[in-house]
């Protein structure tokens, strides 16, 4: 085996066992979105006219919001 293909072989091995071991030992896994509720006309009393949106979240503000209430 050629030296250049040994190293692109570990180069690629250890890329395969980095993304393995973020997605199954860490406890946000691979591949979430953080996204915020957002209720659009909630004053309206026909609750046809009514609906959630959704908004993009950082992570941080998901963690901050759990934190503050766990439900």
């Amino acid at each position: 085996m050629k030296r250049e293909t040994l190293v692109w072989t570990v180069v690629v091995v250890l890329g395969i066992l980095f993304l393995a071991g973020r997605a199954l030992l860490t406890d946000r896994g691979m591949g979430k979105a953080y996204v915020r509720a957002v209720e659009v006309n909630q004053d309206d009393p026909n609750p046809a006219h009514r609906w959630t949106r959704y908004d993009n979240a950082l992570p941080r503000d998901y963690y901050r919001a759990e934190a503050e209430n766990p439900d």
